[in-house]
Order: C-alpha cells, then sequence, then structure tokens
C-alpha cells in the first residue's frame, strides 16, 4: 500500500515538474528575452523570442513560435514564402508526405484533382499571436516567391490569437484561426481550400474582399464567428460554408455575394443549440443558398435574387423565412422560382415579403 501511494506521488511529482517547465518555457521564456527586429531576413523554424518584421521578409522553412511569443509586422512589411526546399520540416504526417495529385478518391481531406500537401517541400506558419496592422496606403503583402503564384504554394498560415488588417494574402491552401482574432479590409485571393478557416470561438470577419478561392471563402465548423460587410465575387467554391454540428449560431450580416451561378451560403447541418443570423446581405442573381432543412438559421432583411435549395431528404418539419426582399411581390412566384429541393412532407413558410428593398442590405463600405 505504501508503495503505491509512494510511486503515486512520484508520479505527480514528475507530472509537476514537466507542467512548470513547459508554462516556463511557452510563457515566461519570451517575456524574459528581448525583443527581436528583423528587417531583409530569412526566417524559418521555432521562435522563441516575440519579434518585430518589417522590410522585406522571406520564409524558407516551417515556423513555428511557443504559445507566448508575439510576431508583430509593421505596415508596408512584404513576406514572402518559399515554395519549395522546406529548410525546417516539423510535419511528419505520411499523408502529409504525400507528393503530387490526387487522382483517385478523396483522401485524408485531399479531394480528387488537388495536389497532396507535400511537405517535405512546402511550408506551414504557425503563430500564437500575430499583430498584423498595415494601413490602406503601406499594407502588408503575404504571397509565395513564384512570379505565378498558385493556390497551393505553401500549406497552412495558423494564427491562434491577434489582429490581420490591411494585408494582401495569397498562394496559400488554408488560413486556421483561433477565437480571439479578427480579420479586417484586408484582400484574399488566389486560395486553394479555404481563405479564412474557423474551428473553434467568435471572431470577427469585417470589410474584407475575397476573390478566386477554389473550395470556400471562410469554412466554418462549430464556431460562431461575426462575418459583416465582406465581398465575395469570382469564386470557384462557396463564399461561406457551415458545418454548425449543433454548436454553430454565425451571425453573418451586411454581405455582398456577386458569385453567379455559384454558391453563396453553404449549410451543411442544423439541429443547432441557439440559432444564427443571416441578414442584411445582398445575394445576386443566379446565386445559390444551400440551406439544411433542420437548420435553426434566421434568414431575414436580405436581398435574395438567386436560389435558395433545401438538403431535405427524409426532413419532416417546416423552416420559416423572416421577411426578405425576393426581388418579386409575388408570393406563389417567388415559391416557383426561388426555393428548390423541397420534399413534399416539408413545409417552408415565407409570411412576409418586403416590398421595398432594405435599407443597407450588402456591403457598407469600401475602405
Amino acid at each position: 500500500m505504501y508503495q503505491r501511494l509512494h510511486w503515486f506521488f512520484k508520479l505527480i511529482s514528475l507530472l509537476a515538474i514537466v507542467l512548470t517547465l513547459w508554462l516556463l518555457i511557452n510563457y515566461v521564456l519570451p517575456k524574459l528575452l528581448p525583443v527581436s527586429y528583423k528587417s531583409n531576413v530569412q526566417i524559418s523554424g521555432l521562435l522563441v523570442r516575440n519579434q518585430v518584421w518589417e522590410g522585406d521578409i522571406k520564409i524558407t522553412g516551417d515556423v513555428m513560435t511557443l504559445l507566448g511569443t508575439k510576431i508583430t509586422i509593421k505596415p508596408g512589411t512584404k513576406i514572402t514564402v518559399s515554395i519549395n526546399n522546406d529548410s525546417s520540416n516539423m510535419d511528419y504526417l505520411p499523408w502529409h508526405l504525400r507528393s503530387g495529385v490526387n487522382t483517385e478518391k478523396p483522401y485524408h481531406g485531399i479531394n480528387t484533382g488537388e495536389p497532396f500537401w507535400d511537405e517535405a517541400e512546402k511550408i506551414q506558419i504557425h503563430l500564437s499571436s500575430l499583430d498584423a496592422v498595415g494601413t490602406k496606403q503601406q499594407p502588408i503583402i503575404f504571397k509565395s516567391d513564384s512570379a505565378n503564384g498558385s493556390p497551393y504554394d505553401f500549406n497552412t498560415i495558423e494564427v491562434k490569437k491577434g489582429v490581420i488588417a490591411f494585408a494582401d494574402l495569397s498562394n496559400y491552401r488554408r488560413l486556421e484561426i483561433g477565437s480571439d482574432v479578427t480579420i479586417r479590409n484586408s484582400r484574399f485571393f488566389n486560395i486553394g481550400e479555404c481563405g479564412v478557416c474557423i474551428y473553434t470561438g467568435s471572431p470577427s470577419v469585417i470589410n474584407n474582399t475575397f476573390e478566386n478561392i477554389l473550395r470556400e471563402s471562410i469554412y466554418i465548423l462549430k464556431a460562431s464567428p461575426r462575418i459583416t460587410d465582406n465581398l465575395f465575387i469570382n469564386l470557384t467554391g462557396a463564399a461561406i460554408r457551415i458545418d454548425s454540428r449543433r454548436f454553430a449560431s454565425p451571425i453573418i450580416s451586411y454581405n455582398t455575394f456577386e458569385t453567379p451561378q455559384q454558391l453563396t451560403i453553404d449549410v451543411l447541418s442544423g439541429g443547432e443549440v441557439s440559432s444564427g443570423v443571416i441578414s442584411f446581405n445582398y445575394f445576386a442573381g443566379n446565386t445559390q443558398l444551400n440551406l439544411a432543412c433542420d437548420s435553426k438559421i434566421r434568414i431575414s432583411q436580405n436581398i435574395i435574387l438567386g436560389q435558395i435549395r433545401f438538403q431535405s431528404p427524409g426532413c419532416g418539419g417546416s423552416y420559416v423565412f423572416g421577411p426578405n426582399h425576393w426581388g418579386s411581390s409575388n408570393l406563389n412566384g417567388v415559391y416557383k422560382s426561388s426555393l428548390t429541393n423541397i420534399d413534399s412532407n416539408f413545409k417552408v413558410v415565407i409570411p412576409t415579403i418586403l416590398k421595398q428593398v432594405p435599407e443597407r442590405a450588402g456591403r457598407r463600405t469600401n475602405d
């Protein structure tokens, strides 16, 4: 009995020592070390101390920061990422090391026709805290070093907390952000999977332009972000894709969707614990919004000139729209031309049609 207790306390003591060292390294060490100023240099590997970037910064290998390390990027900074010869690879997952194009069925998130991650050559960037605030006159540029950049030149940018403002970002596969992140006044273009991937919390995506993105501009999984005043144009994939898994309640308002023949908002699943809101948006003609039949997301005060398609096989019950402007005041015409794929045992209700367009629907600013 005493021997068992002895080993138990030894184990607890060892775990306490490991946890203390982990906290000291990740949070105390960056505060003790002086800030490092980087200008016109190459960067790769594990970054321990707080850094300030300016001028021309070349990322030549995978980058990762300690949890307490902050990267500050000055206005006008140009960051280019090498498209090959990763000098500090930190990802050895077998499916991430595959190269070439996937010619078979989807494989670990890589769709048919998409290139594999090729992590032996391509780069990831993982930042715990980022303050990247440019200006309208001096935006921050974040791109690959290729003259003819592709949407898959480097793999991932991850930002756990911070701000990205007045920046141009391109040539990456995906940008993953944490709960305490604000993205505003920026441009996202020529991107492979998702311009912004949101997996947790309530970050803000405000007054940005999304263009030439292959899968989705914004992907939301079990998160409740605020997405307002954005412009979506020239897309191949969906503008916003939502997989609520019961816990997402996003606020999507005052956005303009100029994406003819393409998906605007794609709601994959419903049954939410609390409802989200889609309001005061402008959906141009010949666009499509997909909606899970059991979704609780509220759709009201929008200009809807495209179609809404219900993903409703086997669904019962009903969905009730709030007041929207449908481009027509004829209720039967709206049911016939604007709503599709409705099962016979599923009821769609439109109590009110707005005869006048909602004031200030769509993106409110271009700044």
